[in-house]
């Protein structure tokens, strides 16, 4: 894609690229996330893809996240919730409907109270953007903090 060409080609010197997915059963499986994903990938990266946001949390997010001075931080939960949820996500989601994700963080080293960092949530169906994406955190200050879950 255009986009990665070009973070390739930046000041910034991009020379890996990772892309993570989260199964839908009734959207998307590993196979479809291979063929719309994979040509994305490269350098020393892969297509990580999980079975639910529990599975995410557990072995995606300690590879991902860092903080530029401060450290590394890691992913604790994800919960996605429309009206009600809990973090292993047993709720099912309805379509249309305004969705609300919670991302739950933790300094990595447990001597380190709290870091603070930053999110943006990527949205595609089908491979298309969604509206507005990537949309920010709300509010723009997020604390990872030890203990959140």
């Amino acid at each position: 894609p255009a986009s990665i060409n070009a973070a390739k080609a930046s000041a910034f010197g991009l020379d890996s690229f990772s892309t993570i997915a989260i199964i839908d059963p009734d959207f998307a499986d590993t196979s479809d996330f291979e063929t719309e994903y994979q040509s994305s990938v490269f350098g020393s990266g892969s297509l990580y893809v999980s079975i639910n946001t529990v599975d995410f949390a557990d072995s995606v997010g300690p590879l991902c996240f860092a903080t530029k001075d401060q450290g590394q931080v890691k992913l604790v939960a994800i919960e996605v919730n429309q009206a009600s949820q809990d973090l292993d996500n047993t709720v099912p989601l309805l379509q249309n409907k305004k969705t609300l994700v919670r991302a739950y963080f933790e300094p990595d080293d447990p001597a380190q109270p709290s870091i603070e960092v930053q999110a943006r949530l990527h949205g595609t169906k089908g491979g298309i953007v969604l509206p507005g994406s990537p949309l920010s955190a709300a509010p723009n200050k997020i604390i990872a903090q030890q203990g959140v879950v």
